[in-house]
């Protein structure tokens, strides 16, 4: 399980809709452009842009050579995305005991859809990192979401 320090201070504003986006503490340029930079290098994955986010979204997809967990993909073989800068939120799925780690120390929210039983039931945005410490934490959920849709679905308890 992903074990992840609570995240300091009140929740960020969201528009809690279509697009599903963070309205404020949205993280400083050079914040974004570390986290961008450390995302796109993400071992085993390519990068290119989402196939379901609002345009400038930058997502990375994974090959798997062999059996993957097929509920894991927002789209495709897309397994997270980041919003552009001035949002610089993501939005990926989990595994169950993962997105309650998240929920519970306040780094994240279901998307709309997954709470009205539309999509995945573990679907959901992950705040921005606000500094370099916090880019750390983001970057070892996006690691957790990677490992959820490398696991076979077989193997998967949802």
């Amino acid at each position: 399980m992903l074990a992840i320090a609570p995240r300091p201070g009140p929740r960020p504003a969201t528009h809690y809709g279509l697009p599903h986006q963070q309205l404020d503490q949205n993280p400083p340029r050079a914040i974004y452009d570390a986290l961008l930079a450390r995302f796109l290098a993400t071992p085993d994955t390519t990068s290119g842009p989402s196939l379901i986010s609002v345009p400038g979204a930058r997502a990375l997809f994974l090959g798997c050579e062999g059996p993957c967990n097929e509920t894991a993909f927002l789209r495709g073989r897309e397994f997270v995305h980041v919003h552009p800068s001035e949002d610089g939120s993501f939005h990926m799925i989990l595994a169950p005991d993962d997105c309650e780690a998240v929920l519970a120390a306040g780094w994240g929210e279901l998307h709309p859809l997954a709470a009205a039983g539309r999509f995945h039931p573990h679907a959901l945005m992950v705040y921005a990192p606000r500094d370099e410490a916090e880019i750390e934490t983001v970057l070892a959920i996006v690691a957790a979401a990677r490992r959820f849709a490398m696991t076979p679905s077989q193997d998967v308890q949802q």
